[in-house]
């Protein structure tokens, strides 16, 4: 996974030109981990398809 220490959550519905907002059935942050940093934080983006961000504090 690719990790940041300055990322914020997006809000779901301000997608990059091009993308559109996705429905998922579950939270892209349920079904995945970031192995590198377990204590890692998610954020799931909806924008183009279902995906989980991961942050560290």
């Amino acid at each position: 996974c690719k990790c940041s220490t300055t990322f914020q959550c997006p809000p779901s519905t301000k997608c990059a030109p091009g993308e559109i907002v996705t429905v998922c059935k579950t939270n892209p942050c349920d079904v995945s981990s970031c192995r590198r940093y377990p204590k890692a934080k998610c954020c799931p983006s909806y924008c183009g398809r279902c995906k989980a961000l991961w942050f560290v504090d």
